[in-house]
């Protein structure tokens, strides 16, 4: 019986080895598939800096030791903390020329005034301490207040800030009268609240003639000069108030 099965030929072999690899070389020379695009990696605002520890800038800066801030309760960047700090140093060492640099045209006529006459000396020798608190006004904007520690009392002075760095401008706020002893936990909510009701009762309708009443009697007892209450127009504070 005559096998139906063909032979394999070692030719057939050659000519598939061939085809194959002709195949892979059609393969490979195609276009490279594209390359992955990495993501450029986001960059992170860290912002400033922390600030400074206040016991290590009083350290360094020499601050007198009577001066003190607690690092809670001092403003949030190093340089706003040496300005500060310098400014309040200025008043317990009686150094007009550190207080300076920190006070509008005013200001700095009445330090003149102070340093001149001797007051400001004075002060420096009654300071007993200063402690220094940073916080915000009535509307949020920043401010400084000053307790200084004397004999037997305190007597604070609220700093409105009026510009940035260490070159920033501190204008004295008002000031009702024997405001210092009514402060409690929340300083500058007690300040501003203490203004604006001096404020209303300034402006209340029958301020002016309850003073011109007072005045009117002071000037003759026996007068009749109606309504018979006291005066509205006690003394007034730093800025005519």
């Amino acid at each position: 019986m005559i096998n139906q099965m063909r032979r394999f030929r070692p030719e057939c072999a050659h000519v598939m080895l061939c085809a194959a690899l002709c195949l892979g070389l059609t393969a490979c020379g195609g276009d490279p598939p594209p390359e992955k695009k990495t993501k450029a990696p986001k960059v992170v605002d860290q912002g400033p800096p922390p600030a400074r520890p206040v016991a290590e800038l009083i350290a360094e800066l020499g601050i007198d030791d009577r001066v003190w801030m607690d690092d809670l309760l001092a403003p949030s960047t190093t340089e706003q903390r040496i300005a500060v700090l310098t400014f309040f140093d200025g008043f317990a060492r009686g150094d007009a020329d550190r207080i300076r640099p920190f006070l509008a045209d005013l200001e700095q006529e009445e330090l003149a005034t102070l340093d001149a006459n001797g007051q400001l000396a004075q002060l420096a020798r009654e300071i007993e301490g200063i402690e220094i608190m940073s916080g915000a006004t009535h509307d949020g904007q920043p401010a400084v207040l000053g307790l200084y520690e004397f004999a037997g009392h305190i007597e604070g002075q609220m700093w409105e800030v009026q510009g940035g760095g260490v070159g920033y401008v501190l204008q004295a706020a008002p000031l009702p009268p024997g405001l210092s002893h009514r402060l409690g936990a929340t300083p500058f909510e007690d300040w501003y609240a203490a203004v604006a009701a001096e404020e209303q009762m300034r402006d209340a309708p029958d301020l002016g003639v309850e003073r011109a009443r007072a005045v009117a009697a002071a000037d003759d007892p026996d007068a009749d000069v109606g309504g018979g209450g006291s005066s509205g127009g006690g003394p007034k504070g730093p800025g005519g108030r």
